[in-house]
């Protein structure tokens, strides 16, 4: 490679690392044919990944037809490691991980009430502390945290632009965050980081384009475009789906959110039932929808084709290979979806509907932080 011999180098090794990704297995000859580089190129950057620790030979693979020796594997080292945090408004989530993406220790935890920046970075602390602590792991073996926080997220400063759940605007928690811990630190919307999530361990391993929806409270969605997130804070559930007088939290109507979110689907059955008594949750309602209450059917359905209507309307605009729906509210699937395709399949073009594949995300409520430590881990690869 012209150029820059480190520059070419830094690169080289990268691009080893990341063939590497979950948990593969290669040998050094595969990864020079795989890559275009040179034996030798690759032998030596092996050799550095391998004494920092990074990388383990982790056995041998099958001999050649034409005979010879069995090739020493390669894998990313089992001994090193990152930590993720899903940062919610009412749970904090935490997983440990080795740099094979396997899930060695976790635990959710409610939220501090006090949602001052100081109180949030010494709960993360503290969470950070217990986990190597119970685990005998040594710090210097850290070799990154990912962090997914609701909002406006500007990850290459790692600042928090804006988070309605917290009230912050202009918040760099990552450097709070680096001063406490000492550790890289990566911040993200945690859309985008819940589609990495899903490229990393859920049903969109193998998609280069891919359109995530997260439907909870609030819903977002997240782009991925040749295989990279494009890194940009739109509002998709903010488009104009109808054109009943609803009013959205944004001060516009008629947006997805206000008729298909998790708090629209409380608000639209409390109203059902004549504004009185108690005020059901999301998950609630769709325990009476299955029990037979028409209200709380009817919302799901409801919300169903909205949600389908602004689903094509992404899809006939961006052609993704995939579509994955998550979020809190997607853990209705039974309620949403026979709605939500009638009304995507109406709605979308057939020569783009049928080469693009509609999936419920399976990491359910893990998600969040499944995608906090495959943020991490995509850092350490970059």
């Amino acid at each position: 490679m012209a150029g820059n011999p480190e520059q070419a180098r830094i690169l080289n090794r990268c691009l080893i690392l990341t063939q590497l990704k979950g948990g593969k297995a290669l040998s050094r000859v595969e990864l020079s044919k795989i890559l275009d580089l040179s034996k030798m190129t690759v032998s030596v950057i092996v050799s550095d990944l391998i004494s920092e620790g990074l990388v383990a030979e982790v056995g041998e693979g099958e001999a050649a037809r034409s005979g010879g020796r069995k090739p020493i594997l390669l894998a990313l080292s089992k001994n090193k490691y990152v930590i993720g945090f899903d940062i919610g408004e009412a749970t904090t989530s935490v997983a440990l991980s080795d740099l094979q993406g396997n899930v060695i220790d976790g635990c959710s935890l409610s939220t501090s009430k006090d949602k001052t920046p100081d109180c949030i970075v010494r709960q993360i602390v503290e969470q950070y502390r217990n986990l190597v602590e119970a685990n005998n792991i040594d710090e210097s073996t850290v070799i990154g945290i990912g962090v997914s926080a609701a909002g406006l997220v500007d990850k290459e400063t790692g600042n928090i632009l804006f988070s309605p759940d917290f009230n912050w605007k202009n918040l760099n928690l990552r450097n709070l965050l680096n001063l406490r811990i000492g550790q890289p630190v990566t911040i993200d919307n945690c859309t985008r980081v819940m589609a990495l999530g899903e490229t990393w361990y859920g049903v969109a391993q193998s998609s280069v384009n891919l359109l995530y929806v997260n439907v909870g409270y609030g819903i977002g969605s997240a782009l991925m475009i040749g295989g990279k997130l494009y890194n940009n804070n739109s509002e998709f559930g903010h488009i104009r789906v109808t054109n009943k007088d609803v009013s959205c939290h944004c001060g516009k109507e008629g947006c997805l959110e206000a008729v298909a979110s998790g708090y629209a689907i409380e608000k639209a059955y409390h109203q059902a039932k004549g504004g009185r008594g108690v005020w059901n949750s999301a998950k609630d309602i769709a325990d009476m929808a299955r029990n037979g209450d028409k209200d709380a059917t009817g919302i799901f359905n409801d919300a169903g084709r909205y949600l389908g209507r602004s689903i094509s309307m992404a899809v006939n605009l961006f052609n993704p290979d995939k579509v994955v729906i998550g979020g809190g509210i997607s853990l209705a699937e039974d309620l949403l979806m026979t709605s939500l395709l009638e009304e995507y399949r109406r709605n979308t073009m057939d020569v783009i509907r049928d080469k693009t594949l509609l999936e419920v995300s399976t990491l359910g409520q893990k998600a969040g932080v499944r995608g906090a430590v495959a943020l991490a881990l995509d850092s350490f690869l970059e």
